[in-house]
């Protein structure tokens, strides 16, 4: 009973296919330009020109990886938003000469000794 069973999950194994569709953008279109320039990268990327190196493995993947960290920085940069920090008008602050806090003899400024003078008030 198990030798049939394992002999019909490996037939049924090499039956099957995975196949992935990609497909392209429509709002992209790439210029001739860098498509050449993208083709002689990977081009020289697949190349070994130092014997001490090994090729690439998933060089497609290791690629596209390589590309969308290239990208996040350029779109980032270019499209600089502001946070509300930048928005803001910063506020002005007025100070009071006599509520502003006196260093003490030192030149530092004593908290517990503030908070006495506080707590005598």
């Amino acid at each position: 009973m198990k030798n049939e069973f394992i002999e019909l999950c490996e037939s049924i194994n090499t039956t099957l296919k995975f196949t992935k569709i990609y497909r392209y953008p429509r709002q992209i279109q790439f210029s001739e330009e860098f498509t050449r320039a993208l083709s002689k990268e990977v081009s020289r990327h697949m190349q070994i020109l130092d014997e001490t190196r090994q090729p690439i493995r998933d060089l497609p993947e290791k690629f596209l990886k390589a590309l969308k960290f290239e990208l996040t920085e350029l779109t980032e940069s270019k499209t600089h938003k502001k946070s509300q920090m930048d928005l803001r008008p910063r506020q002005k602050w007025t100070i009071n000469p006599e509520t502003r806090i006196k260093p003490s003899k030192r030149g530092v400024y004593d908290r517990a000794k503030e908070k006495r003078n506080w707590s005598k008030e």
